[in-house]
């Protein structure tokens, strides 16, 4: 049996490539979107196809050009070339092909209308694929039984750095183009939505053929509909329905609802709100049959703002003054509103001592926020400290002072994966989980959404929901100890970035904690990494995705991020490894000391067994707390190893006193001498190889070597967009 995965895989790795094993064209592991480690078991997945992830580090997408007619399919491939220009071609089922590229910035999954293409019994489209999505680079394709094949350049013959890169303008271009062109070749076909009529039927009360509702109800409607994974066509159906039923004033809601979302591209957002002209199909009728699937009942909220007495604005009383004298003459002012804080018979020794919970991360009255972008682990890891708690064991290097009760409410995840990932934590911290279960209490926000607060009717207005209260009864009834939000962005509906507006949602969290006297633990979301380089996130608390005010109300905040080139080689952590660790840093301690130190944790998968014989299961990811120390033997021989590259860069350049590090690069790796034969690795190409050499050039640019006793020296520039770029001069 050809052992496909396990003999080409790790080379795609290497390149910088996401794999992850397919079967025909699905893949094969649980939540694979999200690039599991067990993705990296090239020998227990050996027999199996190979799938690409997109997205990622590299903004990888792939142009899928789903057309049998071979006179359009030709068409379309030219349109590619001159739109976007050439990239690695794959063939399934010709003339059908896919064409790999890298964006400037990530993007989601577009793609043209689908046409009834003449001359052909299949229909017809282009599709760009994007973050979520995957293609096969190598196997058996299920309809022709043969292999894929790549007639140009090979995938194994471009890093993922080295993909020619568009920009996300010139791919919606190509998409508008893609999709006039084809209607050369035969006409669109109406999509499902479009067709037919919307039942007339009642959902409380509403006839889902109504267009418009109050705003207050469509916002508390969408804030039931998830988003994590939405298709392409379902996220443009709700800008429809939002504008269908508000106009304009339904693009902040659709911008909050989008913002829920890993793949959020605010750009995209507003070039898509801008090209939706009237809507008369969809609106308030289509929302709350989508919110009714996840409980929203339409007619309890109804009932519930009919109850509601709003009391009316408290009247500010203002201070008369005597024109003359200048004094008070309103009586009505007399009363005092507060008192001066008199300092006169303090005793210091009445001070108590704080009382922490978990040393330096969580402590009563107080909350506690966890930074960090999608797919890193920060739910694991707050979720693996709560167990600490609850258990009464020290975690990540930080001592645990009480055994206490934890409350997880994760509004993301189903209870059964979240039971999932408590076993499979439990199981690598060595937690039996019948001695805790009386001290662990657990919802996911799926069965009974948690929502703190939500826009009002007049703008500007946040209104703090009744669960705040229910909260702290619940906490109060159960004496908690801490209670673990994740993530915060899933507990409101105000827009993220209006800074008085999050202030009183951060507010609400800090009031539970006061009033539960408990801790309160918010995972909340990083904003983009520019440029995939996060030397400049870590221990930042300013990277918080929002409004900073949430920041602001938070008195202990920390970072979590991954593992970076320089930290890779400061702890001589291979390649194919590199992507396994995560950091962990304090960003902001208002009552203890900030740590320079990184926490490390290593990426681990923990089988969860299925039923009572447990002989199939799930491999679930975990974080296990790890010292990495700094490798000095190792340190020394990079140094030695820039010096003799620096030395040796300059005699490979013909004529250039001041040139590229491209071309010492490629010069070094096609002709340079066999000092440099280690980097000649099977498989890799001339291009690959430079690309290592790039990198150690720049490694070795700032590295703190002597670049005059090497023969030369090496100018660091700043591009337009913020890139280093970097030139290097023979001679001194």
């Amino acid at each position: 049996m050809t052992q496909t995965y396990k003999n080409f895989a790790p080379g795609l790795h290497g390149l910088g490539y996401d794999t992850t094993p397919v079967s025909g064209k699905a893949p094969i592991l649980a939540g694979w979107q999200h690039r599991p480690d067990t993705a990296l078991d090239y020998e227990q997945h050996a027999s199996r196809s190979i799938g690409v992830l997109l997205g990622g580090e590299h903004n990888l997408i792939a142009v899928d050009v789903d057309v049998m007619n071979p006179f359009a399919a030709n068409a379309v491939e030219k349109l590619i070339e001159d739109s976007l220009g050439q990239g690695p071609r794959r063939i399934g089922k010709a003339p059908k092909f896919l064409m790999v590229f890298k964006t400037d910035q990530p993007m989601r999954k577009i793609k043209t209308a689908v046409f009834n293409i003449e001359a052909t019994d299949d229909d017809g489209c282009v599709e760009v694929l994007a973050e979520g999505q995957q293609f096969v680079a190598s196997g058996i394709h299920p309809d022709t039984q043969r292999k894929y094949s790549w007639p140009d350049d090979s995938l194994m013959d471009w890093s993922a750095a080295d993909l020619p890169t568009v920009t996300v303008e010139d791919v919606m271009k190509f998409v508008e183009a893609a999709n006039n062109l084809l209607s050369n070749f035969g006409t669109p076909k109406r999509s499902a939505r479009e067709g037919g009529s919307v039942p007339s039927r009642a959902l409380s009360g509403l006839n889902l053929k109504d267009q418009s509702a109050p705003p207050d109800e469509i916002d508390i409607a969408v804030c039931h509909i998830p988003n994590e994974d939405v298709h392409y066509d379902d996220w443009v159906h709700m800008a429809h329905a939002l504008k269908g039923a508000l106009g304009d004033a339904g693009k902040d809601i659709f911008d909050r609802w989008s913002a829920r979302s890993p793949k959020n591209d605010t750009d995209q957002n507003d070039r898509v709100w801008q090209s939706i002209g009237d809507v008369t199909r969809v609106g308030a009728g289509s929302i709350f049959y989508m919110a009714d699937r996840y409980g929203f009942d339409l007619a309890a909220y109804r009932n519930e703002k009919r109850a509601t007495v709003t009391p009316p604005p408290a009247q500010s009383v203002q201070p008369q003054f005597d024109p003359d004298t200048g004094e008070i003459i309103d009586d009505e002012f007399d009363a005092e509103p507060f008192k001066i804080g008199r300092m006169a018979g303090f005793n210091p020794r009445s001070i108590k001592p704080r009382r922490w919970i978990m040393d330096g991360r969580y402590i009563r009255g107080k909350v506690t926020l966890t930074i960090a972008p999608p797919g890193v682990g920060k739910s694991t890891l707050t979720m693996m400290e709560a167990l600490a708690i609850a258990a009464g064991k020290d975690f990540g290097g930080k001592e645990t002072k009480i055994r206490g009760r934890v409350w997880i409410y994760n509004n993301e995840d189903d209870e059964e994966e979240l039971h999932r990932r408590l076993v499979a934590a439990c199981k690598s911290m060595g937690i039996d989980l019948a001695d805790i279960e009386d001290r662990l209490f657990v919802n996911s926000g799926e069965t009974q959404p948690l929502l703190v607060a939500r826009e009002g009717d007049r703008p500007s207005e946040t209104i703090i929901t009744d669960h705040v209260d229910h909260c702290i009864r619940h906490i109060k009834e159960n004496k908690i100890d801490i209670m673990l939000v994740d993530p915060f962005v899933e507990t409101h509906t105000v827009s993220e970035n209006a800074n008085d507006a999050m202030n009183r949602v951060a507010r609400s969290y800090r009031h539970i904690a006061q009033a539960g006297d408990c801790a309160v633990s918010l995972v909340h979301h990083s904003r983009k990494v520019s440029g995939g380089d996060t030397t400049s996130y870590v221990g930042n608390a300013d990277t918080s995705r929002g409004a900073g005010s949430v920041v602001g109300v938070a008195r202990v905040a920390q970072t979590i991020y991954p593992m970076t080139r320089k930290d890779a080689d400061k702890y001589n952590i291979e390649d194919e490894r590199m992507n396994r660790y995560v950091r962990l840093d304090d960003a902001k301690a208002n009552l203890s000391l900030v740590s320079s130190e990184a926490t490390w944790f290593e990426r681990q998968a923990e089988f969860v067994p299925h039923g009572t014989l447990g002989l199939s299961g799930d491999y679930v990811g975990v974080l296990k707390h790890v010292d990495l120390q700094p490798d000095e033997e190792a340190e020394i021989e990079r140094r030695d190893e820039y010096s003799l590259l620096l030395r040796t860069a300059w005699q490979y350049v013909d004529g250039d006193k001041d040139t590229t590090i491209y071309k010492v690069a490629r010069a070094l790796a096609w002709d340079g001498p066999n000092d440099f034969i280690q980097y000649r690795v099977e498989r890799l190409d001339a291009k690959t190889v430079s690309n290592k050499l790039q990198r150690m050039i720049k490694n070795a640019a700032e590295s703190g070597v002597d670049w005059a006793a090497q023969g030369g020296y090496c100018s660091i520039g700043i591009t337009s967009c913020g890139k280093k770029i970097y030139r290097i001069t023979r001679g001194i």
